[in-house]
């Protein structure tokens, strides 16, 4: 039976586009992994200015990285059983 183990998802860097002189959003770099080194990703995501102010600290930023991440997984899903 497959053995199901947490992911680790770590906040590797935040970038703040802009264009015009001002701010234009947030990108969180972020790597997972898994603690029997079967996955191993890394990307980035991309978030308001208002979720990154209510998201800060690294906890929460990984969580909400996580949360992008996992939206884009389920819709790329979503989109492959509809074809």
């Amino acid at each position: 039976m497959l053995e199901l183990v947490p992911l680790n998802f770590r906040v590797t860097g935040v970038d703040f586009p802009y264009g015009n002189g001002e701010v234009s959003g947030v990108r969180i770099r972020f790597n997972v992994t898994d603690s029997i080194g079967e996955i191993n990703s890394s990307g980035r995501v991309s978030a308001t200015m208002e979720e990154y102010a209510t998201n800060s600290d690294l906890t929460a930023l990984a969580g909400l990285a996580r949360q992008k991440f996992i939206e884009r997984l389920e819709f790329d899903d979503v989109t492959e059983r509809a074809d």
